[in-house]
């Protein structure tokens, strides 16, 4: 594990304990690493040097840059890793220098769109059909929820997509094939969004489809929905959380090397005169 000041934080959490620690002998010459989420600390956390870095969850993209912006003005070691979501579609992307994003839609689409990791997750599970095969189908059959999600995002209707998280049942199997029953997923969406302020029906999200039809799959679809479908295709083999677990263990320094992300951090790096990524084969 790497360096941690506390196992969750907000944003005011986060600035006060790392202005805190930057006065501590044992925290002055650390680096300071906002990510989102505790998924993302043990993602994170292994590729960096952990003599060096102190990668701390904000809770959530919103609060990560909120911690920066106070941050930016007391220290320059601190930079945040966030998902990209729809950001790299819209072009609306937060422009702070040392806050980065996901090559794709989030840490575990840039996960899948690596070559080897995906074959060396998907080994973990004993699963031995084509992993290629397996990856473009859940890519199609994921899409549409991919849309629901950025239709949501732009519109601003409040859906809450936490509340179904389990994709099985939306599911049907025919003739040895797994498709998506979208009514039934947009019915249990618009059930469950205690909060939202109208009900989407398919044909709002045809329209959409028609409006803001992209070949960027990868950072249209989301990568808990993605996996979820693998999980359900490689049933009895693997729970959707060991999956997602594999993958993590999967993503090693050697792969995360061959990502944007990596680059735009070693080139801050660089520019600040810090070390604080791994190299390879670095533990």
């Amino acid at each position: 594990m790497s360096n941690s000041l506390r196992g969750s934080l907000n944003a005011r959490d986060a600035i006060d304990l790392i202005i805190l620690s930057l006065r501590s002998d044992a925290g002055k010459n650390l680096i300071y690493i906002l990510v989102e989420g505790q998924d993302d600390c043990k993602i994170y956390g292994k590729l960096f040097d952990q003599s060096k870095a102190c990668v701390e969850c904000a809770n959530g993209k919103g609060q990560v840059s909120v911690a920066l912006k106070e941050l930016n003005d007391i220290t320059k070691q601190v930079f945040g890793i966030c998902d990209a979501d729809f950001g790299h579609l819209q072009n609306t992307l937060p422009s702070f220098q040392n806050l980065f994003f996901t090559d794709f839609h989030d840490i575990e689409m840039t996960m899948l769109s690596v070559d080897g990791v995906l074959g060396n997750t998907l080994a973990e599970c004993r699963f031995l059909g084509e992993t290629q095969v397996i990856l473009q189908k859940a890519l199609e059959e994921t899409k549409f929820i991919g849309y629901v999600r950025w239709f949501n995002e732009i519109k601003g209707i409040g859906l809450d997509f936490q509340k179904t998280k389990r994709l099985g049942g939306f599911f049907r199997s025919s003739n040895n094939a797994i498709s998506l029953d979208e009514n039934a997923y947009l019915d249990a969406l618009n059930m469950r969004s205690k909060y939202k302020t109208k009900a989407v029906i398919l044909s709002d999200i045809t329209h959409f489809i028609q409006t803001h039809n992209t070949e960027d799959i990868f950072n249209l679809c989301n990568g808990h929905d993605v996996t979820a479908f693998m999980a359900l295709v490689i049933e009895g083999k693997t729970s959707h959380d060991q999956l997602c677990s594999f993958l993590r263990v999967s993503f090693n320094v050697h792969y995360f090397r061959k990502t944007k992300l990596h680059d735009d951090i070693l080139k801050w790096q660089t520019e600040h005169g810090f070390s604080v990524l791994l190299a390879e084969g670095g533990s």
